[in-house]
């Protein structure tokens, strides 16, 4: 009875670690779609910027230069 209930919680304490470690992945995931979806906005700022020298096409970089820690 003893080795059951021992076995039941190491078993809980492995799910709830994996569920934590689930959940870091995800944000990590969300943060990293997120930078790579402002320096692809900042890239083509500056490429807009550079044909045409028009400054409202910084914008978007100095939006992306802004949130990027």
């Amino acid at each position: 009875m003893f080795v059951l209930g021992t076995l039941s919680i190491v078993s809980t304490l492995r799910l709830r670690r994996s569920r934590e470690a689930e959940a870091h992945t995800y944000e990590v995931l969300v943060a990293a779609s997120k930078v790579q979806r402002l320096m692809t906005d900042a890239e083509a700022s500056i490429r807009g910027f550079a044909i045409t020298g028009a400054t409202p096409y910084l914008e978007p970089y100095d939006r992306a230069v802004a949130s990027i820690p």
